[in-house]
């Protein structure tokens, strides 16, 4: 997410209440270094007229408290950054502590986290807190959920980008034991890539890949362009592919 704005905020529906702490201020650099495209020169002979030899060289690329309002459980303070953990609650009410505590949210927005909030799910809402102006890129965030939230399926909450103005691209890393892949209704009709799968096994020190890495080390990246957000119906579901 990039932004000019003097101020900015983020709400994030999760599945139960999550944990915020700060990460690892390298990890989506390491992420770019562990996917990039290895370069390999292979060198190629042809015969010209005569029998002259020639070469050429060639690249490739290897895959490689209110009625109705929610209850705060945790608030942190992340550098500029403050994350807010909320369970409970309705839609008017969650929206009433939002807008309370300094969130103006467009009401269409709003209106989209019901959905999530009607089927129990929590609520992470960070906003930037610093006076002093900001330059360049904020450190990243973990959302950590409890370990009872065990699942054979990871999942992205997409249904509130339904209301995005503008076509969007939407950049997933899973780790697990194997590849990865979505199998949500709406991957049939976005344009999925997969940029990269493969094990990151002994490849990095990074401290947030780590701990994040447990339960698998095999990376699978994937890239997604949705060019009418108006025709998002679902979050994005991933579960091991064949």
């Amino acid at each position: 997410l990039s932004t000019m704005a003097d101020d900015a905020a983020l709400v994030v529906p999760t599945p139960a209440p999550a944990t915020v702490t700060a990460a690892s201020p390298e990890v989506f650099d390491a992420l770019a270094g562990l996917t990039a495209p290895r370069v390999e020169t292979v060198r190629r002979w042809r015969f010209g007229v005569g029998g002259a030899p020639q070469s050429d060289g060639a690249t490739a690329g290897a895959p490689a408290g209110a009625a109705g309002g929610p209850t705060v459980l945790r608030q942190v303070q992340l550098g500029p950054l403050e994350a807010t953990t909320l369970s409970g609650g309705d839609l008017d009410g969650v929206q009433k502590w939002l807008q309370d505590n300094g969130y103006q949210l467009r009401t269409e927005i709003s209106a989209g986290r019901e959905p999530y909030l009607s089927q129990g799910w929590s609520v992470v809402a960070m906003r930037l807190t610093s006076t002093e102006p900001l330059d360049g890129p904020l450190d990243p965030v973990t959302l950590s959920l409890p370990q009872t939230m065990l699942s054979d399926e990871l999942i992205y909450p997409m249904r509130m980008s339904a209301q995005a103005k503008t076509p969007q691209i939407v950049v997933i890393y899973t780790l697990g034991e194997h590849r990865m892949q979505r199998v949500d209704p709406d991957a049939v009709t976005q344009i999925v890539d997969v940029d990269y799968a493969g094990s990151i096994a002994g490849r990095t020190d990074d401290a947030t890949l780590a701990q994040v890495s447990g339960s698998g080390t095999y990376l699978t990246t994937t890239t997604t362009t949705i060019v009418d957000p108006a025709a998002i119906t679902s979050d994005f579901r991933f579960v091991q592919a064949p």
